[in-house]
């Protein structure tokens, strides 16, 4: 798969690694059936604007990420969901839209600067999952606790 840029360039993904992706889903579903995807729009900007056709999945670098915005996996899953690292193909979302967002004025940068997202494609098989950990809140902030594995995850 190709994301497509507000330019309509195709790019391959930036990197193949983990991110950290948060829902109300349980692992007894997600170990067994994965993610499906929910639409088939490649196109990136349209992903980070929320697009309810987007073809991506957004994932953080970390499960626990930037509390003040109340952005990130444990912010996106809430308390008593869970957050999940899936490793896959992943679109550094800030890098790939930097200067190619059309303004106004030009060009500008991702309408989100500093989520820290990377889009992976929306279907993601179960052997893609590591792990999932319960959120929970403590000390006024969500965090991730125990990880539980998955005992189909195969590394790539």
């Amino acid at each position: 798969m190709k994301a497509i840029l507000p330019n309509g360039e195709e790019i391959d993904p930036t990197y193949h690694g983990a991110g950290y992706h948060g829902t109300s889903l349980d692992p007894e579903y997600v170990f067994k059936h994965g993610f499906t995807a929910r639409g088939s729009d490649r196109r990136l900007l349209e992903h980070v604007l929320n697009n309810s056709q987007s073809a991506f999945r957004g994932t953080t670098a970390s499960a626990n990420v930037c509390s003040e915005n109340a952005q990130g996996a444990v912010y996106w899953a809430e308390i008593d969901g869970w957050v999940y690292e899936i490793v896959s193909a992943c679109w550094n979302v800030e890098k790939e839209l930097e200067g190619r967002v059309p303004t106004p004025s030009g060009y500008g940068n991702s309408p989100h600067k500093g989520e820290l997202e990377a889009a992976i494609p929306g279907e993601v098989r179960p052997h893609q999952i590591r792990m999932a950990s319960k959120v929970i809140g403590k000390h006024g902030r969500l965090r991730a606790s125990e990880w539980h594995f998955n005992k189909s995850f195969r590394k790539p």
